[in-house]
């Protein structure tokens, strides 16, 4: 049985490996691989986190052998758990590519649930901006103005991601990583990113649509509810019939992380009109 690996470099010198197993697995990785630039890391790297992607025949309840506790994701497509070994496994139940598609997101972002319930990561929905080694998450729903505000920014500014992003704590510092545009598959204009690309995380920002220029501050409640939403937002399948205690465990790390992140991480509103400067404004925070 043919086997693949994909390996994607962290924030804190570690590394996430991904093991494909089959001909639908490996699929799946040559997908992935359209908008994820891989890399070839030292052997010596410790692993921080392993996910299993194989494929088995969809059962009525979900595959022999799995507790509830464990189960991540249950779908005719795909079945998923968290292993006693920490290891996230991914079962393919069906093989067309128009059904692999979907999948391809969550292959990705199960792969740091271990580093979300050690309050070490989260995946969060937001465009990453970078100057200088340093990194600015502006977030929002869907239409806010990310995609937007990425094509806009000047050099030495560089659009690192528009979509989704991974933020790590490591000993106490904040680092973000781009992730891909999954909907690029829909419009066909593929740009991979190198999720192995890290910068130091210098701040939050909500975009506000405005007339004007601005970066308001915030109450710290609001603050962490900014970080969680993000997260809540872009993982919209994990809000759902959930009510297993890994999943209570996932959202209580979550809200965890953003209580830490916003004590070391400035998080406010941005208010960024269509043509106006608003790199500049960050720029003086920075």
């Amino acid at each position: 049985m043919e086997v693949r690996i994909l390996e994607v470099r962290l924030a804190g010198g570690t590394k996430a490996v991904w093991r494909f197993s089959g001909e639908p697995a490996c699929c799946c990785l040559e997908l992935i691989e359209k908008v994820v630039i891989p890399e070839m890391l030292p052997d010596m790297l410790p692993v921080a986190a392993q996910v299993s992607v194989g494929c088995a025949p969809r059962t009525p309840d979900f595959p022999a052998g799995w507790r509830r506790e464990e189960l991540i994701h249950l779908s005719p497509e795909a079945s998923v758990r968290r292993r006693p070994d920490g290891v996230v496994e991914f079962l393919l139940h069906r093989t067309g590519s128009d059904e692999l598609l979907p999948l391809l997101p969550r292959i990705v972002w199960y792969g740091f649930l271990p580093q979300l319930l050690k309050r070490e990561a989260v995946v969060a929905h937001g465009a990453l901006l970078a100057r200088d080694g340093s990194g600015i998450v502006v977030c929002g729903p869907s239409g806010a103005g990310k995609s937007t505000c990425a094509r806009r920014i000047p050099p030495p500014w560089r659009a690192l991601c528009d979509d989704a992003v991974l933020i790590s704590n490591v000993g106490g510092a904040y680092f973000a990583q781009p992730l891909p545009t999954w909907s690029q598959f829909v419009s066909g204009e593929l740009h991979p990113v190198r999720i192995g690309e890290t910068v130091r995380l210098s701040g939050i920002y909500r975009l506000c649509h405005s007339d004007r220029e601005r970066v308001n501050g915030l109450p710290p409640a609001e603050q962490v509810q900014i970080l969680y939403r993000q997260f809540y937002d872009l993982n919209h399948m994990w809000r759902a019939g959930r009510r297993n205690s890994f999943w209570r465990s996932l959202n209580e790390a979550a809200v965890d992380f953003a209580f830490g992140a916003v004590r070391k991480v400035p998080v406010g509103e941005l208010e960024c009109s269509l043509t106006g400067e608003f790199w500049k404004e960050l720029e003086v925070l920075s």
